[in-house]
């Protein structure tokens, strides 16, 4: 066949498909010389040994091959006419050059991967790939992606450890992340950084400057620690060694000066989630750090210690308990040296009927209406003695006297009580939170610690710490790193341990009780429905599984206090709008009737629950329905307490809502709202509240959550009558009876939006002895905890 009709043939080729050459039907390139007017023949992929061009092709021999537009046709060119030859691999790897020298990195990173996966022996791939994967860490350093960038040109070292230049770029992008984590004060980073750096550059001006700057710190930092050991300001003493020691481990003496601190002063680091406010509530129902630190502050007269078949169990940490006459006489005999507060003198006998008394008169130190109805009388035998005699049986007395007992002397408001616990707050850093044992404390032991820092910090930069033993504990392992601490902690010398929490926490939503579309029954089943609660659940346990951690149908942990024949409402989308729709159309015919006949008149004709009372509440909004303004306009406002796992869970919440049209504005909340919201004041502005309900014995904590002042407050005659029988209950079947009552017209009235139970966990270095298995709360065996001493590594 001539080469004239090669040339026609050719001509008659197909547009090439408009895809990515790398997506395209492999083929090659043929371009004849200038005597065939430099003709380019597409043809079939040519059968060359290891697919290589000949470099010099005998002459008078020719090129079999096929076009692409006539397959199944051979033709023949003599190589004489051929000006050059370039195989499919070949035009890719030039493409794919030629977007990197463009700047279009992303694009290239398709070609890349083609060529990698087909033809990773391809000459010049290599270079080709070094040259691109140095421009991305260039584009990342420009963008501000300190971490890629130095991802980056790590792997371009590995890839040709000579590169011009390389030395420059790793020591820029080293540079900027150091700056970073040096602001942070993790000096574990910085330390890790640089000796990376220095060990493929051990000349680098940048590991000098650096080492020279930490040493000179951890200096500065231990002769302060020195002065501090001098002057008896140990507390000072311990947290300077431990600074010097994080930020240069191998100072000379360090380790000696840190010992002699710790021998004289014991000190423990906890890294937390939330700080909390000033307060310390022991039995809150929502506030996480102030049960926490109200076991470092106060002695209770009764302390929840662990999980019952019926309730809690309980101990007085002020002396022992008993119940008598068939649980009608209550019997106490106090410690001798049992203190009221910082200074003050031992309780007695009169310091805790006086208490009692002012309980039941709903004194100045709180009421308790339940108290009040239960005792008949309090008698005082001994100094140390006090008999309380009921004038009816109750399931669980001792959940009533979770109280702190001041002295005879303490006059009275304003509040706080003194704190008389083991420790009591110091002054700390930002960030932290100090305790610092008490001198007063009669049941203070040797070799507890002296003090307690408290420290605020991410997830993973606690877990990160705990490893390396900057710090001790962590109060809260985040649910999505929780099989990975347990997998570590389950291996043969494992420096970790993680434990469980003796009772889980119900995550609910708590509705606006009064305005708005949450005041709607209707829409607050949309919530149920629309939330996936079981997806949300496996996220934030990073897709694995932990015991205890399930789907919630009610605000009660599961136990005694939960109907059996109660189960979670299903995840039904379809459903869920449908329900949203109903109460944005009942809601406008409220505003509307409300602009007719006044707001009031529309209060009393709109009692979707059957309860003119609670109507007034239900569907009376306070936020502009009389006045005009539409009621179902603008998103919801979804708060939650400030920490890292609240925020996540809303995170999710708010896409899941979203789905169904209905938008959520997320902010958190401040320490103060949500101690107001436990006292019945909600949240101003806001339409749901996250929370994290601790309402471990739901025959007491029932009334505290849905009656008069309470979270929520709103319920229907229904509810109220349950929370009646609760309070008469004389046995716990009765008690039983009562709250499954209470456990079925909450789920009606879908009070709460239930989500999920989950079992909390904390994690702590194995050194650190005395610690105990699933306490109630972190420090509830703080007098029994021996740390040991512990050396930050290198």
């Amino acid at each position: 066949m001539s080469l004239s009709t090669l040339l026609i043939a050719a001509m008659l080729a197909p547009v090439p498909a408009d895809l990515p050459l790398y997506e395209q039907e492999p083929f090659d390139r043929i371009t004849l010389n200038a005597a065939n007017d430099r003709a380019v023949l597409e043809v079939e992929p040519l059968d060359f040994p290891n697919r290589v061009v000949p470099a010099d092709p005998p002459r008078g021999q020719r090129l079999r091959m096929r076009l692409l537009a006539r397959p199944g046709v051979d033709y023949e060119v003599p190589w004489q006419a051929i000006d050059k030859v370039e195989l499919f691999e070949q035009r890719v790897l030039a493409e794919a050059e030629r977007l990197v020298a463009a700047g279009k990195l992303e694009e290239a990173y398709d070609y890349f991967a083609f060529l990698q996966e087909h033809y990773a022996k391809l000459p010049g791939l290599a270079e080709a790939l070094e040259t691109y994967v140095y421009e991305e860490a260039k584009a990342a350093h420009r963008a501000g992606r300190f971490d890629l960038a130095l991802a980056m040109l790590r792997e371009t070292y590995h890839r040709n450890p000579q590169r011009e230049g390389l030395d420059k770029a790793l020591g820029l992008a080293t540079g900027s992340l150091v700056d970073h984590y040096a602001a942070r004060d993790d000096y574990a980073a910085v330390r890790t950084l640089i000796g990376n750096l220095g060990e493929w550059f051990p000349e680098h001006e940048l590991v000098a400057r650096w080492e020279d700057r930490l040493e000179g710190q951890a200096e500065k930092l231990l002769g302060e620690a020195r002065a501090a050991t001098a002057e008896q300001r140990l507390g000072d003493a311990s947290r300077l060694c431990r600074e010097a020691a994080a930020v240069w481990p191998d100072l000379p003496e360090a380790k000696e000066l840190a010992a002699q601190v710790h021998a004289r002063y014991p000190r423990v680091v906890v890294a937390v989630s939330d700080l909390g406010g000033p307060g310390s509530a022991p039995t809150s129902l929502v506030d996480w750090p102030a049960r926490r630190t109200a076991r470092l502050r106060y002695r209770t007269l009764m302390e929840l210690t662990a999980p019952g078949t019926d309730g809690g169990r309980y101990l007085s940490p002020l002396g022992r308990f008993a119940t008598e006459e068939l649980g009608q006489r209550l019997v106490f005999e106090l410690h001798p040296g049992a203190v009221g507060s910082s200074g003050s003198a031992a309780l007695t006998g009169h310091d805790v009927s006086r208490h009692l008394l002012r309980l039941a008169a709903g004194g100045d130190l709180g009421s308790s209406t339940p108290w009040a109805e239960l005792m008949a009388g309090v008698s005082v035998t001994g100094v140390y003695g006090v008999e309380v005699e009921l004038g009816r049986v109750h399931v669980r007395p001792e959940r009533l006297l979770q109280t702190v007992v001041p002295p005879v002397t303490w006059p009275g408001p304003p509040d706080p009580v003194p704190a008389n616990g083991p420790y009591h707050a110091a002054s700390g850093q930002d960030g932290e939170a100090v305790f610092t044992a008490s001198e007063h404390d009669a049941a203070r032991q040797s070799g507890q610690p002296a003090e307690i820092v408290e420290q605020r910090m991410e997830p993973g930069r606690a877990v990160a710490e705990l490893r390396v033993g900057t710090i001790d504990v962590i109060d809260r392992v985040a649910p999505w790193m929780l099989a990975e601490l347990r997998e570590e902690a389950s291996q043969p010398d494992a420096a970790i341990a993680v434990e469980p929490y003796a009772f889980p926490l119900v995550h609910c939503l708590i509705p606006r009780p009064n305005g708005g579309l949450t005041s709607r029954r209707s829409f607050r089943r949309a919530l149920v429905y629309g939330i996936d609660r079981e997806r949300i659940l496996r996220r934030l346990l990073g897709e694995g599984e932990s015991p205890g951690c399930e789907v919630a149908d009610g605000p009660f942990p599961r136990g005694y206090a939960r109907d059996p024949e109660v189960a979670p409402r299903p995840y039904d989308p379809h459903l869920a709008a449908a329900l949203a729709s109903v109460a944005r159309r009942e809601l406008a015919a409220v505003a509307r009737q409300s602009e007719a006949k006044g707001a009031g008149a529309a209060a009393s004709e709109s009692n979707e629950d059957g309860d003119q009372s609670a109507a007034a509440n239900d569907d009376h909004s306070e936020d502009g329905a009389a006045a005009g303004a539409d009621p179902t306009e603008g998103p919801l406002v979804l708060a939650h307490p400030d920490h890292p796992m609240a925020q996540a869970a809303c995170s999710l919440i708010g896409r899941h809502l979203e789905v169904l049209g209905i938008a959520v504005s997320i902010r958190p909340l401040t320490p103060e709202e949500m101690a107001g919201a436990e006292q019945g004041r909600f949240p101003e502005g806001v339409d749901l509240l996250y929370v994290e309900l601790a309402a471990w014995e739901p025959v007491a904590d029932a009334a505290r959550l849905f009656g008069a002042g309470g979270l929520c407050s709103h319920g229907s005659c229904y509810l109220q009558l349950g929370l009646r029988r609760l309070a008469d209950a004389a046995d716990w079947p009765a008690a039983r009876a009562a709250l499954n009552t209470i456990h079925r017209a909450v789920h009606d009235e879908v009070s709460v939006i239930p989500l999920w139970q989950l079992t909390e966990h904390f994690a702590y270095r194995t050194d650190l002895e005395g610690v105990g298995p699933q306490p109630v709360t972190l420090y509830q065996n703080v007098e029994a905890w021996r740390p040991a001493f512990r050396f930050a590594s290198p």
